[in-house]
């Protein structure tokens, strides 16, 4: 019922003793604290555990596919992970189909970030007062203005983000089955900057016997993040709103009364990528041996691959050390 990008941050401030935060970025890791801190250099992180396969990350899992989240917090309902449960334990289970019962569903929903509270910035005339006010030499004048722009506005934009989500579940007799397929797309606030991804997920459990069952859980996704640099939102704040980002001829503007630099050609010369795959799932067979006591066994795994490109081009804004002499990937 919320539009969250991870189950984790779904359940911020419903669960007692479990404190989540997001630092907002398109596709971030929630930081989870459960009951606090308990270490300084072991890591503060607690164990997710999904369908049994114990991880440390779960932006892979759509949050369309969790059928319940579970959190154990004290030391004896976590001494069955050993160590690991240190910090406490994040069990997922994801959904299954219902025997009998076919169904086909739609999930999906669209929205906009925008910011809020922003700080008002000074015109080109307020900033070069209390600029000449502030500094002994190096002083603005007339001639120093040549255009007005809001650093803030340039480099920011209202961020979109989708989510489509669709399933197919159903079962007979002695099996049920579930598949669903996802796409997110989520924009930053940072022009260029946003995070998308793609997840497939199929689970399926088959009676052999009336003691016997056996299943696996499935699960792949692929993600793309396009990253900025977050120490623009910085600079927007502190750059010199005296001259125009570009200019009429297409480049950038600059002035000498600052050594801020141009952020939008900072932005627009950042071309960072990441992107990744990631498989995870498992088999497990189940026997009931008597009523009431069952044995399961299970095999689980979690592989995922990650790559990143960085490339910084030849560039050269004014007569500015802003600039970059030898091209680098």
């Amino acid at each position: 019922n919320i539009p969250a990008i991870t189950a984790t941050q779904a359940i911020q401030g419903k669960v007692a003793g479990v404190q989540i935060t997001s630092s907002g970025a398109p596709g971030s890791a929630p930081n989870v604290r459960i009951r606090g801190t308990g270490s300084i250099l072991g890591g503060a992180d607690p164990l997710y555990v999904v369908d049994g396969i114990i991880t440390d990350d779960i932006r892979n899992i759509n949050s369309n596919d969790i059928v319940s989240i579970d959190i154990l917090k004290d030391a004896s309902s976590t001494a069955i992970y050993g160590a690991r449960a240190a910090n406490g334990v994040v069990l997922i289970t994801t959904k299954a189909g219902s025997r009998g019962k076919f169904s086909v569903s739609y999930n999906g929903y669209g929205g906009v970030k925008l910011l809020v509270h922003k700080v008002e910035m000074a015109g080109p005339n307020l900033f070069a007062l209390y600029s000449n006010e502030a500094a002994s030499a190096n002083v603005i004048t007339s001639a120093d203005i040549t255009g007005s722009t809001d650093w803030y506005d340039v480099l920011t934009r209202p961020a979109i983000i989708q989510n489509h989500n669709i399933s197919v579940s159903g079962g007979k007799n002695k099996y049920r089955f579930f598949f669903s397929g996802g796409y997110l797309k989520e924009q930053g606030a940072l022009k260029g900057n946003d995070y998308s991804r793609m997840t497939l997920r199929y689970n399926h459990d088959i009676n052999l016997t009336s003691k016997l069952k056996i299943g696996n859980n499935l699960s792949f996704s692929h993600y793309v993040s396009n990253n900025k640099p977050y120490s623009l939102f910085t600079s927007a704040y502190t750059a010199a709103p005296i001259y125009n980002a570009k200019n009429p001829d297409g480049s950038y503007g600059y002035t000498t009364k600052s050594d801020v630099g141009n952020p939008l050609a900072t932005l627009e010369y950042t071309n960072d990528q990441s992107h990744g795959v990631r498989g995870e799932g498992s088999l497990w067979g189940e026997y009931q041996i008597i009523k009431n006591l069952s044995f399961r066994s299970s095999f689980g795994i979690d592989l995922q691959q990650n790559n990143g490109r960085v490339y910084v081009p030849v560039y050269q804004v004014g007569t500015t050390t802003q600039k970059n002499d030898v091209s680098r990937l």
